[in-house]
């Protein structure tokens, strides 16, 4: 019994120094679980085994709470930047001088992104920004097709250090690629019931014109995909 206990105890010192926080702290707990399942010996050496074991375990979790009351502050902190930067870009007056609005709209942008990849504070905050940065770029005069990327790069940018997000996008758009390939098949499945006659030759155009465009659509989405793959 005295034996486990110092196999338990040695196991506990390994990590008592991790700053793998969730990690080690289900460790942790897991050896105390252990420990409380070992039988009780009476003796100096079992006792000091148990201070040993106790006193480490607390090492840790005293660290973790340390780090924990840190990562609070700073969150705060970057809080307040960002709803700053969000009054900012929300008063952002758009002049007839594109290439000035632009430099002027991503000085805001990279001002935010050196706040949002170290702590997530809330996607409500990054939802609220990354409209109002799309909408003062759709104010600015882009082509279309500019535009629309400009704005999915935006919002790249503004996910970037969050996997949940990242995976949800990418989920999104591969369920819509999905989707349009099946109106395909089924646009392709009704042309082979037409009949070659006068009568069904303005819905055959329709229909094939309808492919095409779900095609292109299916690209811009695959294309999307791949942005956020690089």
């Amino acid at each position: 019994i005295v034996k486990r206990k110092k196999i338990l105890f040695k196991k506990a010192e390994e990590l008592k120094n991790s700053t793998d926080w969730l990690e080690t702290s289900e460790k942790l707990i897991k050896l105390q679980k252990e420990w409380k399942k070992t039988d009780f010996v009476y003796s100096n050496e079992a006792n000091q085994i148990w201070e040993n074991f106790k006193s480490t375990c607390n090492t840790f979790f005293q660290r973790k709470k340390a780090n924990d009351k840190q990562i609070k502050e700073e969150e705060k902190k970057i809080y307040q930047i960002q709803k700053k930067l969000i009054k900012k870009i929300a008063s952002l007056k758009i002049t007839s001088k594109s290439q000035e609005n632009l430099e002027n709209l991503y000085k805001i942008k990279r001002e935010w992104l050196k706040t949002s990849h170290n702590y997530i504070i809330t996607n409500k905050l990054t939802d609220e920004f990354l409209n109002l940065l799309n909408s003062k770029l759709s104010e600015i005069g882009l082509n279309k097709k500019t535009l629309i990327s400009e704005q999915y790069k935006n919002k790249i940018d503004l996910i970037k250090g969050n996997p949940k997000a990242i995976n949800s996008e990418k989920n999104n758009l591969k369920k819509q690629i999905h989707t349009f390939k099946k109106e395909i098949d089924q646009y392709e499945n009704n042309i082979s019931f037409f009949n070659l006659g006068k009568s069904t030759k303005v819905l055959l155009e329709q229909t094939q014109k309808k492919i095409k465009t779900t095609k292109s659509d299916i690209k811009n989405l695959e294309k999307k995909l791949q942005m956020l793959n690089n």
